[in-house]
């Protein structure tokens, strides 16, 4: 792959579209609170692109995509 450097950033991707959900529950005692979380990344699995691969078979150059739903769980206590 021979890389063009005078015409960087002339072919761009469409916008990503995603979105993340998040629930959170608090619990007060007298000097402390405990909150639990539970966090969805890219609830929708909107495909991330990663990189450019040349396909042998058909001689081209296509765009690697994946699709990431991240699921995060945590638990924090503030005083």
């Amino acid at each position: 792959m021979i890389f063009d450097e005078s015409r960087a950033f002339s072919e761009q991707l469409r916008p990503l579209t995603y979105a993340d959900l998040t629930v959170n529950y608090r619990i007060n005692h007298r000097k402390s609170s405990s909150v639990f979380s539970f966090q969805m990344k890219n609830v929708l699995g909107a495909p991330i692109y990663i990189d450019h691969n040349y396909n042998y078979q058909t001689g081209q150059i296509e765009l690697s995509k994946a699709t990431l739903v991240i699921p995060n769980i945590s638990y924090k206590i503030e005083f």
